[in-house]
């Protein structure tokens, strides 16, 4: 016997079978499509919704076309387009560099490296031993200084001048006693022809000549030495009757020797100031026919500053140049004195080539000698110390104008004549001045 189902199992069903019926028509016209495809499932089938409309009973259902499980996916939507979707980008590739491999050793033991600061020049080559400077490159080096550890903060090397002032030019008259306060290393061939004044009572007009060199050792940027006269002098007097018997005559012979050191103690670039301080040992060690042996030794202390003082509208600029110090005797056999020089000169265009110049000399005898008494009534300036006893309390006075030309800092050369402005003449009626400097 079968069992018949209850009312309500009944009337499920037409509500089932109603709205199956209401699915096949469709409620949708199609306006705007919007793809929906499950990225799970990848290319497939698409469903399309479209737009909804009022219901119809008139119209026929559309079927869903192609519904599969697959595609019913959570729908993403999209700005409406009519291009087809892009292509996936391709993968991306890491390419994983390997290291080099290691180079397989040499054969045979490796060199030990070179020790620091002896570098051999030729890298790359193996070599017995490391490469040796002669002796006479070893000698350069050192002379030199090679502008390496030997040189100084302001590049100077061992030996040389202070270039830092080239700007100066050298005094050029009274050349045995006006001392240029810088450090310079340099040779000075030099030549003197003094005329005597005609009211002179031995000379009558007569000359005197000196002709040798000077030089001058920078052993730092401060601390020099110089050796001021080294020479021979010749007199030539007009009346030689007229003094002493077997004194005077013409005659030619070693002069005295004067050196001694220099200090710059004072050396701004800043203030372009120089200043220095120096003794001259002046050893009588010549010959006697002209008077170049007077006394046992000679001191002379002195003080030397140069300043430069540039000029407006690039006019170029100034020197002034000085020295001062005293002439004394150890044993009271030669003349004793003051000595004054001064400089002016003006660097044209600051070229440091063209320096026309102006000198002063002042020469003031305290006490005079003993060597010759009672004396000859003068006295020989910076070229002779007779040693005359009755020149005490007598002055000379000299002007000298000059130019100094330099073909560069290494090589100069300078003239100039003194006429003395006094009525007091001693043996110099005029003198004549020439020099030239080889300057390291």
């Amino acid at each position: 016997m079968t069992k018949r189902s209850p009312w309500w199992v009944a009337t499920l069903a037409v509500l089932l079978s109603s709205l199956a019926a209401a699915a096949e028509d469709d409620p949708w016209q199609a306006v705007n499509t919007i793809p929906v495809a499950s990225p799970e499932a990848g290319p497939g089938p698409v469903v399309i919704l479209e737009c909804p409309r009022a219901l119809d009973n008139s119209a026929r259902a559309r079927p869903l076309r192609e519904l599969s499980h697959s595609s019913l996916a959570p729908v993403s939507f999209q700005e409406p387009t009519n291009a087809p979707p892009p292509d996936p980008p391709p993968p991306t590739v890491h390419t994983v560099l390997q290291p080099p491999e290691p180079a397989p050793p040499a054969s045979g033991p490796v060199p030990p490296p070179p020790p620091p600061g002896d570098v051999p020049l030729n890298q790359g080559v193996v070599i017995d031993k490391p490469l040796q400077h002669s002796f006479w490159d070893r000698c350069k080096e050192w002379i030199m200084g090679g502008g390496g550890e030997d040189a100084s903060a302001t590049g100077r090397c061992l030996l040389q001048s202070d270039h830092a002032f080239d700007y100066f030019a050298s005094p050029v008259t009274n050349p045995f006693l006006f001392e240029d306060p810088r450090a310079l290393t340099e040779l000075k061939p030099l030549f003197i022809y003094a005329g005597a004044p005609r009211s002179n009572p031995i000379f009558r007009g007569g000359n005197e000549e000196f002709y040798g060199l000077q030089a001058r050792l920078a052993v730092t940027e401060r601390l020099s030495l110089t050796i001021n006269e080294l020479g021979f002098i010749t007199l030539n007097p007009f009346n030689p009757s007229a003094g002493p018997p077997g004194k005077f005559s013409e005659n030619t012979g070693f002069a005295q020797i004067e050196l001694g050191p220099k200090y710059t103690f004072l050396r701004s670039e800043e203030w372009k100031t120089v200043m220095a301080g120096g003794l001259i040992f002046q050893i009588p060690a010549g010959s006697p026919k002209v008077f170049q042996n007077t006394g046992t030794l000679g001191l002379a202390p002195y003080l030397s500053a140069a300043k430069n003082f540039c000029l407006p509208c690039g006019w170029g600029s100034t020197n002034l140049m000085g020295t001062l110090g005293y002439d004394f005797s150890v044993t009271k056999q030669r003349s004793q004195f003051y000595y004054m020089m001064l400089h002016w000169d003006y660097n044209i265009a600051n070229t440091n080539m063209f320096f026309p110049f102006l000198e002063l000399s002042w020469y003031h005898y305290t006490v005079g000698g003993n060597a010759n008494v009672p004396g000859f009534g003068f006295e020989g300036l910076d070229l002779v110390n007779f040693g005359s006893k009755n020149v005490g309390g007598r002055d000379f006075l000299g002007i000298s104008p000059g130019l100094r030309f330099k073909l560069n800092e290494h090589i100069q050369a300078g003239a100039a004549i003194t006429w003395p402005l006094l009525k007091q003449k001693e043996i110099n009626d005029y003198t004549l001045t020439f020099d030239i400097i080889f300057r390291y």
